[in-house]
């Protein structure tokens, strides 16, 4: 077929919608997005540490990290 990728409709429309919505490109990762607080807040969520300990720890209110983590779910 030429060298070219060949799509479905459906299919054409999911990646269109996925790389405009997002506003990232083909490939990108979500965390690309991600500042390094909310990436060190990521992973002290993935150790399974609660919201008021990471709070204590990175010396923020609890609401702070509340709000990072808000953020983190939207990307």
């Amino acid at each position: 077929m030429d060298g070219r990728v060949y799509l479905s409709s459906s299919m054409a429309s999911d990646v269109i919608s996925n790389v405009v919505l997002t506003k990232r490109g083909p490939g990108a990762h979500p965390a690309d997005d991600l500042t390094d607080r909310e990436l060190e807040i990521l992973e002290r969520i993935g150790k399974g540490e609660e919201v008021k300990s990471i709070a204590e720890a990175l010396h923020l209110s609890p609401k702070t990290v509340e709000t990072h983590r808000a953020h983190i779910k939207k990307s």
